[in-house]
């Protein structure tokens, strides 16, 4: 459950079997390509040792596949700072 009392999105059937596929693909040696919609890495390659989440659309609803750490954890960040308070700069 979320703060909000409301059903987890990482916690669905749905995401953890997308997400199992995922780890499987990549111990299986293959190499992924990452959905995001901006890239940030220097390829959308993924290869199998490196760090992979399972992204969401830019809604944060539906999945769309595999994503690089970096880039999707970035892509939540600059979602979540959407709708977070303004940062207050103190003069010292």
């Amino acid at each position: 459950m979320s703060a909000t009392g409301q059903p987890s999105k990482y916690h669905t059937r749905e995401y953890r079997h997308a997400y199992a596929a995922l780890v499987k693909a990549q111990k299986a040696g293959e190499w992924l390509w990452c959905m995001q919609s901006e890239c940030v890495m220097p390829t959308r390659w993924i290869p199998p040792w490196a760090p992979v989440d399972l992204g969401h659309d830019d809604a944060g609803i539906e999945l769309i596949g595999a994503t690089h750490r970096f880039c999707n954890r970035r892509d939540g960040g600059k979602r979540k700072g959407k709708n977070s308070r303004p940062r207050r700069c103190w003069t010292l």
